[in-house]
């Protein structure tokens, strides 16, 4: 057992969070995280030049996060691809701005992720007052794991997600015309890593007018444009698959 708190102790986390006129979610979500980072751990924020009063609150909490950037980078992936690339710790967990944790989150990744290398968390599903749905996120998306089923209709919420670092090396830097990060980074842990879907609700998953992805709802893209999206993400797992491979010659993992 003590073997075991050792090796959980050692494995640090970087919270990435994309933020982008987040004002009426952002505080709520901030502090449902971090009375779980433990020494060693950071929170780290990417602002994609919020016109609204999102860099006054993410102010408040200067002392407790990093904000690695205030100017627009132009949307969610490019603005994940941002605070991803100043992370440090062993341990990646993305994070949108307008969820909320619930305690013990933080911990259980770092249990899970001692043994695994791609963890999917369930929560609820709850709308913008934070209101259960009574559904939990892998029936609200139909989750179904796997290669082929994620390159064909990605099940994978992107809040949801940690990973190893050793994952991350292979994502960056992400390749232009990718329509999500989270699909393309599920994409190459399904192909190359471990991964584990784990039941217990963490987080509650806040769905409403103004979420910056459809997730869980019906797609309108036509067949021509679904077509395009992954032809795109397959050669961008050929690229991230390149990389893999460089990086095992060389010994980096």
């Amino acid at each position: 057992m003590n073997e075991l708190r050792n090796d959980l102790s050692d494995l640090t986390i970087s919270v990435c969070m994309a933020t982008f006129n987040g004002d009426r979610y952002i505080e709520r979500q901030i502090e449902s995280i971090l009375p779980q980072l433990k020494p060693g751990d950071e929170l780290l924020v990417s602002d994609d030049g919020s016109t609204d009063s999102t860099l006054c609150v993410l102010k408040k909490f200067e002392k407790d996060l990093r904000l690695v950037n205030v100017f627009k980078v132009g949307g969610v992936v490019k603005n994940f691809e941002k605070v991803l690339s100043y992370s440090t710790n062993q341990i990646i967990v993305l994070c949108d701005q307008d969820d909320v944790w619930l305690p013990g989150r933080l911990d259980k990744i770092r249990q899970k992720l001692a043994s695994t290398d791609f963890l999917f968390m369930n929560g609820y599903v709850v709308n913008e007052l934070l209101v259960d749905s009574g559904v939990d996120v892998l029936g609200y998306v139909g989750f179904r794991g796997g290669f082929v089923n994620t390159f064909l209709a990605t099940k994978y919420v992107g809040c949801c997600l940690a990973f190893r670092r050793s994952i991350l090396n292979v994502a960056l830097p992400f390749p232009r015309n990718i329509k999500w990060h989270d699909w393309y980074i599920s994409l190459i842990a399904e192909l190359l890593y471990r991964c584990e879907v784990d039941v217990d609700k963490t987080i509650l998953f806040r769905r409403h007018q103004s979420n910056a992805s459809t997730t869980g709802s019906v797609s309108n893209s036509s067949f021509v444009e679904k077509a395009v999206d992954r032809f795109w993400i397959f050669l961008a797992v050929l690229s991230a698959l390149r990389r893999y491979v460089k990086l095992k010659i060389k010994g980096c993992f």
